[in-house]
């Protein structure tokens, strides 16, 4: 009897996937095999079989290092200083995938991602153009325990954002008890200074002292876009 032979498991030395060229078996990690593959751009890597296969990897990571060069240069939004638009776009990324960002636990590590169609700022800003973007909006997730996509995002005002965002912070002051973007409404105090309040320690009626006027003192915080600011505080 012959035995049948299975070419979805033959061996891929020789065979090309994209611009990659496998030219030896590499190492098994576990259930996974890998192969060495040699890039167009001269480059050699190790790549996972199923991602060969399926055709998840075609290149060395040049390919899309050249596709973000290209969408930067057609579109200028990257070049000197940034846009609004593309800070917030490579925020949202860099929530979700920098492992040192400082919101990352707070997005990446739960789970939260960008989808695939916004992986280039191009289709992102064509989204934003045609569904409500103007200066001073900020992009909001609607349902905050799902990622960004099209279907879960919105333009709304900073006050509208604090208030859908998973960590905010419910503070009770003389038996009431209210978001800090509510707070800051009601006193007319600068969000960001009662923030830092709240951060340093200040506990009750403190968070609301209005702020005074000598020896000022420099605040460092972070935006929705990851950017450090200052603001004062005196006293």
């Amino acid at each position: 009897m012959k035995t049948r032979v299975d070419n979805s498991k033959a061996n891929l030395i020789g065979q090309r996937f994209g611009r990659l060229t496998v030219i030896s078996e590499g190492k098994t990690r576990g259930y996974y095999k890998y192969y060495l593959c040699k890039c167009d751009c001269g480059n050699e890597k190790e790549i996972y079989e199923a991602s060969l296969r399926r055709g998840l990897t075609k290149s060395c990571g040049c390919l899309q290092k050249e596709r973000a060069r290209k969408a930067n240069l057609i579109h200028g939004h990257a070049k000197g200083k940034k846009t609004k638009l593309y800070r917030v776009w490579s925020g949202m990324h860099n929530r979700c995938k920098c492992k040192t960002n400082t919101s990352y636990e707070l997005y990446g590590a739960r789970g939260i991602t960008v989808c695939d169609e916004w992986k280039e700022f191009l289709p992102f800003y064509d989204w934003a153009m045609a569904n409500g973007y103007e200066e001073g909006k900020e992009i909001d997730r609607i349902d905050v325990n799902k990622g960004y996509s099209p279907d879960n995002c919105r333009w709304v005002s900073r006050r509208e954002n604090g208030l859908n965002k998973r960590n905010s912070r419910l503070i009770t002051i003389n038996g009431e008890t209210r978001t800090l973007s509510e707070w800051a409404e009601i006193s007319g105090i600068n969000y960001d200074l009662l923030w830092y309040r709240v951060h340093a320690g200040w506990t009750g009626t403190d968070i609301l002292k209005p702020p005074r006027t000598s020896r000022p003192k420099t605040l460092f915080f972070e935006d929705e876009d990851d950017i450090t600011k200052t603001g004062t505080e005196r006293g």
